[in-house]
């Protein structure tokens, strides 16, 4: 529940419809542009509202799984990704730069299996597969893996297919500038220390981001990091990692 919370902040923010169990005063604050910070009281559970008609979604992700595999990638669990039963829920697109077994894509995917729990559909899409890419896969969640995935406009292109976006790290920016201004939200989820931002060239990021991208970093560190190499970009929170808490299994220290 607390790791969707920024996304349904999001969601909430864009639409004005009913989504989940988002907090009220949440929904309020993204509306009125107030500070976050509202209260984590569930309310009674409302039908969640896809921004697009099955009719409208079936056609776009049959078409994105064509275009995919078309270019050389891959679809995993196609049939799921496909199947007419999840054009009833909010359909979430997970960004990551690779799906191996590294911090920032293993957040993603708990971040994936969290939205799965609350009834969303969530599908990953990254130019390179790996380690979690086959963990993900053993458990049913619909892939992409696209190799052009930055040099192309296949999100952009397909952007309505979905309810709102999720892009991993600083790597993922070349999505964020082509969703910047469209009618879709997208989660900018920033991970990254100094060097990151040394190794990846951003002067093609404009001034300042449209409303419709909302940026939230993984810790206050990554926050001061982002805001001194960006600082006309203003986090609007934090999305702290959501992993299992394995310190039970832990042996007796002596």
């Amino acid at each position: 529940w607390k790791i969707t919370k920024p996304l349904r902040t999001v969601l909430g923010g864009v639409k004005r419809t009913s989504l989940g169990s988002l907090p009220y005063k949440l929904l309020h604050n993204m509306r009125t542009g107030g500070e976050q910070g509202a209260s984590s009281t569930r309310p009674q559970q409302k039908a969640s509202t896809p921004s697009q008609s099955p009719a409208a979604s079936a056609p776009l992700l049959s078409s994105m799984a064509a275009q995919v595999e078309q270019s050389g990638g891959q679809v995993y669990h196609a049939e799921t990704f496909l199947a007419s039963d999840t054009f009833s829920k909010r359909k979430i697109l997970l960004v990551s730069h690779t799906l191996n077994l590294t911090g920032a894509p293993i957040a993603l995917g708990y971040f994936a299996k969290a939205l799965q729990k609350q009834g969303d559909f969530p599908v990953l899409i990254s130019p390179f597969g790996g380690g979690l890419c086959d963990q993900l896969e053993q458990e049913g969640l619909p892939i992409l893996v696209y190799p052009a995935l930055y040099e192309s406009d296949l999100v952009k292109q397909y952007a309505k297919a979905f309810d709102a976006i999720v892009v991993c790290t600083i790597v993922g920016a070349p999505t964020v500038v082509a969703l910047n201004g469209t009618s879709t939200p997208v989660l900018w989820w920033i991970h990254e220390a100094h060097a990151s931002y040394l190794q990846t060239p951003l002067d093609y990021l404009p001034d300042t981001l449209e409303d419709n991208i909302h940026i939230c970093a993984v810790c206050s560190y990554a926050e001061r990091v982002m805001k001194q190499y960006l600082p006309n970009y203003q986090p609007r929170g934090q999305l702290l990692y959501s992993i299992p808490d394995y310190a039970n299994q832990l042996p007796a220290q002596p």
